[in-house]
């Protein structure tokens, strides 16, 4: 098999066009209602990138570029090809957006923004569970006058032991 040659996806940007072609060709045998298209390479990013050829066929393109604080990445591959390369990001996520850092501090400080959802997160925790304390509480409290909880806890542990009784009858024992 040969090996992969990598070209500046500005040279081959209409052989790259043939996979998304290729691919769409196959998406109508499945769903004939989808339009006829002829021209795929309004398609292919205008980002710079690469094309990986085999054998002087075009496999597969990466293209990217940062606008902001996000960073765009495009691929498209032959399906043998895909399976390669689908390690990269998560399946199905074909056009993937990660945010960028911002490096110039326009977004605040790191540290403080640890510092922040740090306690943002404590005080969350703080509150539920104070909130299960309290309603636990609540419900003890009313148990205890009502003389139900009494009650309630006879026929639990009784319900447990002919459980554990019955579980232990009908086990049965290797020897």
């Amino acid at each position: 098999m040969a090996g992969l040659e990598i070209h500046p996806l500005s040279d081959l940007r209409d052989e790259a066009a043939t996979l998304f072609a290729e691919r769409y060709a196959r998406q109508r045998v499945a769903e004939p209602l989808l339009p006829d298209v002829s021209d795929f390479s309004v398609h292919v990013p205008e980002e710079e990138g690469v094309v990986a050829t085999r054998s002087g066929k075009p496999v597969a393109y990466l293209a990217g570029a940062v606008e902001d604080d996000l960073a765009w990445v495009r691929f498209g591959a032959r399906d043998e090809f895909r399976e390669e390369w689908s390690s990269l990001w998560d399946e199905g996520d074909e056009y993937p957006a990660h945010f960028v850092v911002d490096q110039d501090g326009r977004i605040g400080s790191v540290p403080l923004q640890v510092a922040f959802l740090g306690v943002l997160f404590a005080v969350i925790a703080l509150t539920s569970d104070a909130l299960y304390a309290l309603l636990a509480d609540l419900l003890a409290g009313k148990l205890r006058r009502t003389g139900t909880g009494a009650k309630l806890r006879r026929w639990v542990s009784g319900g447990i032991f002919i459980a554990l009784g019955v579980t232990a009858a009908t086990a049965h024992r290797v020897t």
